[in-house]
């Protein structure tokens, strides 16, 4: 959270650092930003101090490097 407030953005955190891996498996491999649901609940913690929770990992693909980045999201935030 710590983080969040210092950055003033949110910030996730993974339960379990395999949802990285389930949403890189599960995302299409095209170029791209992709959201993908998976089996566990992370957090995103926000600057004001309050919290949420989701099962919802986004996934950027870059055309000629690969998967960049996957990280909790909230839609609509």
């Amino acid at each position: 959270m710590d983080r969040a407030e210092t950055l003033n953005k949110p910030q996730g955190h993974f339960s379990d650092n395999r949802m990285i891996e389930e949403a890189f498996d599960k995302a299409p491999k095209t170029p791209g930003i992709h959201d993908v649901k998976v089996s566990q609940i992370s957090k995103v913690y926000y600057p004001d101090g309050t919290t949420k929770t989701t099962d919802i990992v986004r996934v950027v693909i870059y055309e000629n490097r690969g998967p960049i980045t996957a990280y909790p999201y909230i839609l609509g935030d």
